[in-house]
């Protein structure tokens, strides 16, 4: 057996069903540790790094994975709000994304994964259901900024152990009818995992976008 998710439950419903008892559980990666809110304050000269680590200690995340060149900041550092806004605002400034994965804070490089070998080679034989759907979306204008939106693929996959946020697959794509199909290794974005023990297959849900490690 292995574990496909470690994460918080978010909500519960119990439903009676004749002589069925059936429960619904929504569980999200990490949720209780983003939400918090958090007060903030570094000295002159602190680091990314320790920035980092500090977030991750409060929001009890079971670890920190990270590759980067640390940023000083020779003002000092403050912050009062959500600790997901708070990762933002510091991984944005060096160019990096962050994801949760099983409880542990990821900061990886935009649409880099810190996996060397992709986890599946995702196709119909290995578990993809259907055909993968391109997907991009324009940004949007906000006051204050831009808000970027998706642009990738969704895929549909049973659930495949170590199939999770951030991993790399090798997925064979063939953008228009006329175009020779093409193998690329993709990073997963989001991904969903849904499904039932009576009627419905259990399945993962992804969104996916090309490598961009060369």
């Amino acid at each position: 057996l292995s574990r496909i998710f470690f994460g918080n439950l978010l909500s519960f419903k119990d439903e009676h069903n004749g002589t069925n008892n059936i429960a619904f559980l929504d569980c999200r990666d990490g949720w209780k540790g983003l939400d918090q809110v958090i007060s903030l304050s570094f000295d002159e000269g602190s680091t990314t790094s320790q920035i980092l680590t500090k977030i991750a200690s409060i929001a009890n995340f079971t670890k920190l994975e990270y590759n980067i060149k640390d940023l000083v900041y020779n003002n000092g550092f403050s912050y009062v709000g959500k600790i997901s806004n708070a990762l933002s605002k510091v991984v944005n400034r060096i160019g990096y994304e962050w994801s949760i994965r099983n409880n542990g804070l990821l900061i990886t490089k935009i649409n880099e994964s810190n996996d060397t070998i992709p986890v599946v080679n995702l196709n119909k034989d290995t578990g993809m259901i259907g055909r993968p759907i391109r997907v991009k979306e324009e940004d949007v204008s906000e006051k204050g900024g831009s808000k970027k939106t998706f642009d990738g693929w969704q895929v549909s996959s049973l659930i495949i152990p170590g199939l999770d946020i951030k991993s790399l697959i090798k997925l064979k794509l063939q953008e228009t009818g006329n175009d020779e199909p093409r193998t690329d290794n993709f990073v997963v974005k989001t991904i969903v995992f849904t499904g039932g023990n009576r009627e419905n297959d259990y399945m993962a849900e992804m969104e996916v976008v090309k490598s961009a490690t060369v």
